[in-house]
């Protein structure tokens, strides 16, 4: 058995497989990982895509009414309406073409699409600025997102299928009990961005924990056992 772990923090579906570098790397499609003997690719993109993590900075520090009807720049309209429109016209799309890149790369392996859980639990009543409005759009956006994965991991082709998380960590999201996803966390790794503008929180906040991990990974095993 031969494994690589290529993953990039912060990765859009065009660091992926573009021509450009994300923090230093090279797009993982170019690595040279992908070959005809490669039996199994797992990969999770499209919520930086979606761009996420902005959209949950403008709901924590948002200061007057809820973010969904918020506008951030350069979109259109507000986020309730525009977010959706954009994961299914604009993600989805990319995330097909990013899995048909690696299908050409690895013919032979099996593709595995990993979806998103709901992050928040409880109304998301332990992050400040979150109420239960926001904590009930946020974790509707995580469904949406993994309805047009599981369409794009079909649009693909054969041999690529898609692993929902969502049930594995029903009620153990941020605030949940227990609380197997990150909530707000500041304290950051030497491999966050320092500048408080910037980044102003750490790149776990959100991220599954070690026993959430446990539970993505027994979200990858389930289509793996099932052949």
């Amino acid at each position: 058995m031969d494994y690589h772990l290529i993953a990039c923090s912060g990765a859009v579906t065009n660091d992926v497989s573009g021509t450009g570098r994300h923090f230093g790397e090279a797009p993982q499609i170019q690595q040279g990982y992908l070959d005809q003997n490669i039996t199994l690719v797992t990969i999770s993109i499209g919520g930086n895509d979606a761009r996420f993590t902005k959209v949950v900075q403008s709901c924590v520090l948002g200061i007057t009414g809820f973010c969904l009807d918020d506008t951030l720049d350069g979109d259109p309209g507000p986020l309730k309406d525009y977010e959706p429109k954009m994961i299914k016209e604009k993600v989805r799309p990319a995330i097909t073409a990013t899995l048909k890149e690696i299908r050409a790369k690895a013919p032979h392996a099996k593709i595995v699409l990993m979806g998103y859980p709901e992050l928040l639990s409880k109304d998301g009543g332990c992050i400040p600025g979150i109420g239960q409005p926001e904590a009930a759009w946020i974790n509707a956006m995580s469904g949406v997102m993994d309805t047009e994965r599981k369409g794009a991991a079909a649009d693909a082709g054969a041999n690529i299928v898609f692993s929902d998380p969502i049930p594995n960590f029903k009620d153990k999201g941020a605030c949940g009990d227990p609380e197997d996803i990150h909530a707000i966390v500041l304290d950051k790794s030497p491999g966050d961005d320092p500048d408080l503008a910037d980044q102003p929180v750490a790149s776990s906040t959100l991220h599954p924990k070690i026993a959430g991990a446990r539970l993505y990974a027994d979200a990858l095993e389930k289509p793996l056992s099932a052949g």
